[in-house]
């Protein structure tokens, strides 16, 4: 099975790229519209710099069932890592987002 996965992925990587870039493009908009500092290459994810504790907003985004990876376990203080996703949960991350920064 996985080698026959293998043989005809082009559709899947193509819908995964194209998943991924959109992505990225709403999240890059979201954190350009809150002045915050990112880091977004060629991967799954983007890592964002944030006004407050990683610790403190990983909890209040987990009280509305969103989850991020903090990033000071890596040397980064202060940042949060956000896997790139589909559109409804991205925009339910922006939604959470929101509120957790106004807040």
């Amino acid at each position: 099975a996985a080698a026959a996965a293998m043989d005809n992925d082009a559709g899947f990587i193509a819908a995964t790229r194209a998943m991924v870039a959109e992505a990225r493009a709403l999240l890059v908009a979201e954190f350009d519209h809150h002045g915050l500092e990112y880091v977004s290459e060629e991967g799954n994810f983007i890592m964002v710099r944030l006004p407050v504790s990683d610790t403190l907003f990983y909890r209040k985004m987990a009280a509305r069932g969103i989850l991020v990876r903090t990033m000071t376990g890596f040397r980064f203080p202060g940042w949060i890592r956000v896997s790139l996703v589909t559109r409804p949960v991205m925009e339910a991350f922006c939604r959470a987002f929101r509120e957790t920064i106004a807040a």
